[in-house]
């Protein structure tokens, strides 16, 4: 659900058809979108996108550290593995080419993928999915409430022996109190 494959002729003219670039490591191959900011700023057409995600102090990692010694509470890190392509790609019109390897196997030369998720490589990816990360992290029961000083963190179960609090930078994260787990 990450991409519908569409024929190239139901792409709506002037819309822009973003290259693929397979990013390969040992334990992985990851396809990725190249939405390149040069390219993206020389179409003037193109509204700016955001692209801003913030990242915790490091004041912020040393408290949550400070908090599981002091409560004797747990300490985890996380990191959401294929993040991106959870979020919904907001934008209704991103399309890119399909993998020669995809057309090959299917038989399709004369297609395209529009995106309905994101792909790492969308310049607009990290901001989608901090933003979906979020809405589930409010959503938790017993009400997770974001930090006044510190937009990268959140707490949850305030007052009861099940607190938490969970810091993050997009899909790398840690989480603090006695009831860790249970986020």
């Amino acid at each position: 659900g990450t991409f519908v494959p569409i024929p190239r002729g139901d792409v709506p003219l002037g819309s822009r058809i973003f290259n693929y670039h397979f990013v390969d490591t040992p334990g992985k191959s990851r396809l990725t979108c190249q939405d390149i900011k040069a390219a993206a700023e020389a179409d003037e057409s193109r509204s700016e996108e955001i692209v801003h995600c913030p990242t915790p102090r490091p004041a912020t990692n040393q408290i949550m550290e400070y908090l599981a010694v002091k409560h004797d509470a747990e300490l985890l890190d996380l990191d959401v593995v294929s993040a991106f392509i959870h979020a919904a790609e907001p934008e209704d019109h991103v399309y890119m080419r399909a993998p020669r390897e995809w057309q090959e196997e299917t038989g399709t030369f004369d297609t395209v993928s529009k995106l309905a998720g994101n792909l790492y490589g969308r310049r607009p990816a990290g901001t989608n999915y901090r933003d979906f990360f979020e809405e589930c992290l409010l959503s938790v029961d017993g009400g997770a409430k974001r930090g006044t000083l510190e937009p990268c963190i959140f707490n949850g179960g305030a007052g009861t022996a099940e607190w938490w609090a969970l810091s993050h930078h997009i899909d790398d994260g840690r989480v603090v109190g006695p009831g860790a787990k249970k986020v």
